[in-house]
Formats: structure tokens, C-alpha cells, sequence
């Protein structure tokens, strides 16, 4: 049994590690021009030499999302100025969000060498992936605005809580990187799984399909933290009454994973550079 010494030292020593995990959280965006700066540099670099560059990742969604649009509106017996602008809007959402969780998975491994020869907080190179992940988000987002050109979307001022639901799934992006990205440093057979975790969410969220009332209400999607950061996000810029339900779940569990990130980044930091 431990003596309450012992207890004392570590409960101390968890403290200590809590401080520290925090400092370099606080580090890191403090770091936010730097970030700022190579996450763009990336994504240019990602295009060089190419004509419209990062424009190639909006192109190839617009064809993708238009083609898809025009088929499964004939399939589903859906009004297409509807079902094009739900579609391109699930797809743009959740490619946002399953980017940030499948770059988790190499979050660290990848800057391996980064991390070995600098003191750089660890937390830079998750500030740096997020911000990635939203520079390609508002290259994607620009179809939307050329979809509102030629359909009659009623967008009104509720489109407004794209802000704050943006905000909620970076936010939420940043944790989960501070939590997948050393388990997969230390375990290299995380990546696969949950690329392919992944995509089984791509077909039990509603992107490309229309839930019913009473789907809405059942466990299948309540229980699926994607459809209510998506939906969220999706219902404003539709034109659609926000669902409480949605926010609060999504709230929620961004706290969670908030609590779970400092914990667990906290604990397990020191050893990130060993197990790159």
C-alpha cells in the first residue's frame, strides 16, 4: 500500500507534468505567426509550379461534388437546388474534419526530425496542422459561395453561427491531435485504423443522404459526435433552424476532449521525442 508520502510526490510530480503540458500548449500559440506562416508555405509548396495551384483542391471538389450532386439527386428523387448545396456542404465539412483527425495520425512521427534536433513546444506543429487544415477548408468553402450564384439557398443572418461552430471543431481538431498523435508516435498500427474508422463515419453521417425525423431522434446518429459538428455547421448555411441538440452534444464533447488532451498530452509529452 503507498505511504502518503509517496502519494504526495505523485500527486506532485502529475502536477508538475500538468504545468509543463500547459506552458507548452501556452508556447505554442503563442508561436501563432510562425504557424501561420509554414502551414501556408506547405499547402503552396503542396502546388508548385502548377498553374492555379491550391486552387487545383477547389476545382477538384467542385467537379466531384457536381457530378455527385446530379447523380444522386436523380437517384434519391431529390430537388437538386437543395440536395447539391447539402451535399457540397457535407462534403466540404467532414473532409475538414476527417483531415484533421487522419493528419493526427502523423502529426508527430512525420516532424520526427523537427522535433529531435529543436526545442520547438510540441503543440506548434497541432497549432500548424489545424491551420493547414483551415487553409484548405477555405479554398473548398469558395464552392459554396459559387453554388449561392446559381441556386436559390435562403441564407439569412443565422449563417452567421458558421463562426462559432468553426470555432468548435478546430478547437476540437487541436485535441484530438494532442491525443492521437502520441499514441500513433508510439504505435504505429494507429493510423491505419483510424483511416479506416474513418471512412466507415463517412457512410453512417448523413453527407450524401437525407435523415428522417425519426432518424434523427434514434441512437444510430446521437451517438455519432461527426453528424453533430457537421450539422452544426451545415443547417445555418442552408438556410435552415440550428438544432439545440447539435450544439450542445458538440460543446459537450469538445470540453471533453479538451479535458482529455492536457491530461493525456501532459502525461505522455516528454516521451513523444523518443517514440519518433
Amino acid at each position: 500500500m503507498p505511504s502518503e508520502h509517496t502519494q504526495i510526490n505523485g500527486d506532485k510530480g502529475f502536477g508538475d507534468a500538468l504545468s509543463r503540458g500547459a506552458a507548452d500548449i501556452a508556447a505554442g500559440a503563442g508561436a501563432w505567426r510562425n504557424w501561420c506562416y509554414l502551414s501556408w508555405h506547405e499547402v503552396k509548396r503542396q502546388y508548385k509550379r502548377s498553374v492555379l495551384g491550391p486552387m487545383w483542391l477547389t476545382l477538384n471538389m467542385g467537379v466531384l461534388v457536381g457530378a455527385l450532386g446530379w447523380f444522386y439527386s436523380s437517384i434519391f428523387n431529390q430537388d437538386i437546388q437543395f440536395f447539391l448545396p447539402y451535399l457540397a456542404l457535407g462534403f466540404i465539412i467532414f473532409g475538414l474534419i476527417s483531415g484533421m483527425v487522419n493528419e493526427s495520425c502523423t502529426i508527430f512521427s512525420n516532424s520526427s526530425a523537427g522535433i529531435k534536433q529543436s526545442a520547438i513546444p510540441l503543440s506548434f506543429y497541432c497549432f500548424k496542422a489545424v491551420t493547414r487544415q483551415a487553409i484548405l477548408f477555405a479554398h473548398n468553402i469558395l464552392i459554396y459561395f459559387v453554388i449561392l450564384i446559381f441556386f436559390d439557398v435562403p441564407v439569412g443572418l443565422s449563417a452567421l453561427l458558421i463562426f462559432p461552430a468553426l470555432i468548435l471543431i478546430f478547437i476540437g481538431g487541436f485535441f484530438v491531435m494532442t491525443i492521437i498523435g502520441p499514441i500513433s508516435a508510439r504505435f504505429r498500427d494507429i493510423p491505419p485504423i483510424v483511416t479506416s474508422i474513418m471512412q466507415i463515419f463517412f457512410f453512417f453521417t448523413p453527407i450524401f443522404w437525407l435523415p428522417t425525423d425519426e432518424l434523427r431522434r434514434s441512437e444510430l446518429l446521437f451517438l455519432n459526435p461527426f453528424y453533430h459538428y457537421l450539422e452544426m455547421t451545415r443547417r445555418p448555411l442552408l438556410g435552415l433552424e440550428s438544432d439545440p441538440v447539435n450544439w450542445i452534444v458538440a460543446l459537450g464533447i469538445t470540453v471533453v476532449l479538451g479535458i482529455v488532451s492536457l491530461t493525456f498530452f501532459s502525461k505522455y509529452r516528454s516521451q513523444i521525442v523518443y517514440w519518433v
